[in-house]
């Protein structure tokens, strides 16, 4: 599963896991409780660190639920600008710089290892 604001969805479609869109909820169900479900199955929390994102009440949520879950979360930065401006819920975790041109290597060499085990 990837966390990030609706203004960023397609490049969170694009670098999701499954290569699905991201589920929703049904119709009228509580947010807080589909957000909890949807975690439920997942091993790792992939985070799209844009200024959108990193504004995000409802990214703040996902995130927060994951560490309490404790499981791991990797923020990947995307934008440069959000780099020396991490909300506090992300400052602790090391994040990886999708602006580097070794960004994606990276986050693909830290995912094999975080799902490897």
């Amino acid at each position: 599963m990837t966390s990030h604001s609706s203004f960023k969805e397609s490049f969170a479609t694009k670098t999701s896991m499954s290569g699905e869109m991201r589920s929703t909820s049904p119709y009228g169900a509580e947010w807080q409780l589909a957000i909890a479900a949807g975690l439920e199955p997942m091993d790792v929390l992939l985070v799209l660190v844009t200024s959108d994102s990193a504004g995000s009440e409802w990214v703040q949520k996902e995130c927060l639920e994951f560490v309490h879950r404790q499981k791991p979360v990797v923020p990947y930065v995307v934008e440069s600008q959000v780099k020396n401006a991490l909300p506090d819920y992300l400052r602790s975790i090391q994040y990886i710089d999708g602006t580097e041109t070794t960004g994606f290597s990276t986050l693909a060499q830290r995912l094999r290892l975080l799902l490897a085990h």
